[in-house]
């Protein structure tokens, strides 16, 4: 097989998003499903809805990371709970001159990959992109926003200007940042706002905006994470600003933890919320509003009893 430009691994509403306009674009690209059952269910393509049009995509795939020739990227676009069990693997499948983009929520799967793998060879993304998967190979695109890309450690890397080339060609509003710490951590505040409150609420992003209450919370849930986001050298700018404008931009959207709960999926609590609250105590700042919220999520996806 020849080697593809990008691989992308998961075939959640990122990865049919980005493998779709990378093939669209000519991106030499394959998606990596979960296994032979899934990628039977894709061989028809990737259905994605852009507002009243639906477009269907014949995009390469492969069942396996193992049956996929060493890209120039790995794109894992996984859960991230899934990632420390996937990483093993993609360390078997690099080539030479193969780069590990993590394309995860939350603060920590870069690290996490970069103990892994070597920090020289991951980059980290993070995207404002806004999908909801509708169901095996079907995704529905309901929101632009920006992605970024660029070394953990901060700095310029020529890989993360490739890639972005690959991402723009595909259409993504992408950039590479030499600020990669400081936009995981506005990410983070993003995400920490709406995903466990539209979850707990079972709203769409655009309505956490637009109602009152809601507005108070996000914007609150959202300046607690840049106050921690300050003490660790990486001040935000006005974070709760930043949240309410992506759920308006993103209003129809079901966010990704709702669309975890409804499905009875594992939700990434604990790598969005969990992992802000982790590095705030370690840096001594109180953040009581995303306590009360993980505390409301963990209950609502406890098992029930018997």
């Amino acid at each position: 097989m020849t080697p593809p430009a990008v691989a992308v691994v998961g075939a959640g509403a990122m990865g049919l998003l980005l493998a779709a306009a990378c093939t669209q674009a000519g991106v030499p690209v394959v998606l990596v499903a979960r296994g032979p059952e899934a990628a039977h269910q894709l061989a028809g393509g990737v259905l994605v809805t852009r507002g009243e049009a639906l477009t269907r995509v014949a995009v390469p795939i492969a069942a396996r990371l193992e049956d996929v020739a060493p890209p120039e990227f790995w794109v894992l676009a996984v859960k991230s709970y899934d990632l420390a069990a996937l990483l093993p693997r993609v360390a078997r499948a690099l080539g030479p001159r193969t780069t590990v983009v993590t394309w995860q929520n939350g603060l920590d799967a870069p690290e996490e990959a970069a103990a892994a793998l070597g920090s020289g060879r991951v980059l980290a993304a993070a995207t404002e992109q806004a999908a909801t998967r509708t169901g095996p190979g079907e995704v529905s695109h309901r929101g632009e926003g920006p992605t970024w890309v660029g070394p953990l450690s901060g700095g310029r890397d020529p890989r993360a200007d490739r890639l972005v080339g690959y991402l723009q060609a595909a259409g993504f509003l992408a950039a590479a940042s030499p600020v990669m710490p400081a936009v995981l951590w506005g990410k983070a505040a993003v995400n920490a706002a709406i995903n466990p409150l539209s979850a707990l609420l079972g709203w769409p992003n655009g309505r956490l905006a637009a109602e009152a209450p809601t507005r108070t919370l996000l914007r609150e849930l959202a300046e607690e994470v840049g106050a921690a986001a300050s003490a660790a050298g990486h001040p935000l700018q006005d974070p709760g600003a930043r949240a309410l404008a992506v759920a308006a931009a993103t209003g129809s959207n079901v966010s990704s933890m709702l669309q975890d709960v409804r499905a009875g999926r594992p939700t990434e609590l604990e790598a969005i919320t969990g992992a802000v609250l982790r590095r705030a105590a370690a840096l001594g700042v109180p953040m009581p509003a995303n306590q009360v919220v993980y505390h409301l999520m963990a209950a609502l996806t406890m098992p029930a009893p018997p």
